[in-house]
């Protein structure tokens, strides 16, 4: 069962276009969680225009981060998909990273390629040429939440990364394919864009994974 988890915040003119994304799937989800955090324009109202295909869950803004690990506990599928509101998935998306995971049994991760997109062009305009682990990119067993948590909210930006690090650490087993997951929007609005403000954050998300790093390598602090 695929749940797809998706958080947005006062994105009106870009959740429909995210949804329709994941509907048009070539295989379909079985669930789509849109957590709503505290929106303060139509963003609902779009949402709820799909219904029931799509449950929208509502919480005060507590900031992304929040807003996934909220999608998280309420997911009902043992596979787990995230995807920015601003994002779009590829069309055989789905399809392609299920394939890919139940093709390893022991793997509990797989992940794409995505290629960049702006609001006035319809195709790619550069992709990254290798897998890269992004939100909108992944597909992941639910038990690898459950055992290693969610997101940290104490960071106020990297949060993937440090769950990436989290992951490794642990050993999970993860799995590259070639073919493109994700078709990322470039916009004023991205949140990746404000990296001044995000530096601080960064450098805390750093300084966790060199912590683990040392840990395993078994040199203490």
């Amino acid at each position: 069962m695929i749940s797809v988890i998706i958080p947005v915040y006062n994105r009106p003119a870009m959740i429909a276009a995210a949804l329709h994304s994941v509907l048009e799937q070539s295989l379909k989800p079985d669930e789509i969680l849109v957590v709503d955090d505290g929106s303060t324009d139509e963003t609902a109202a779009r949402v709820d225009a799909f219904s029931p295909r799509v449950r929208r869950i509502h919480q005060t803004n507590q900031g992304v981060a929040a807003a996934r690990n909220h999608g998280l506990r309420e997911a009902a599928g043992d596979l787990i998909v995230f995807l920015d509101s601003d994002d779009l998935l590829a069309s055989d998306a789905l399809a392609i990273l299920s394939e890919a995971l139940a093709d390893d049994p022991i793997c509990d991760l797989v992940y794409g390629c995505m290629v960049l997109f702006r609001d006035e062009e319809t195709t790619g305009v550069e992709g990254t040429g290798t897998p890269v682990f992004l939100p909108g990119t992944f597909l992941c067993r639910s038990r690898v939440f459950q055992q290693l948590g969610g997101l940290n909210l104490q960071l106020g930006a990297g949060e993937w990364i440090d769950w990436y690090s989290r992951a490794q650490a642990a050993g999970v087993v993860m799995k590259p394919v070639m073919d493109v997951i994700l078709h990322r929007r470039i916009h004023p609005g991205n949140m990746t864009r404000q990296r001044a403000s995000s530096a601080p954050h960064y450098a805390n998300m750093l300084a966790l994974h060199l912590k683990r790093r040392r840990a395993q390598a078994g040199l203490g602090e």
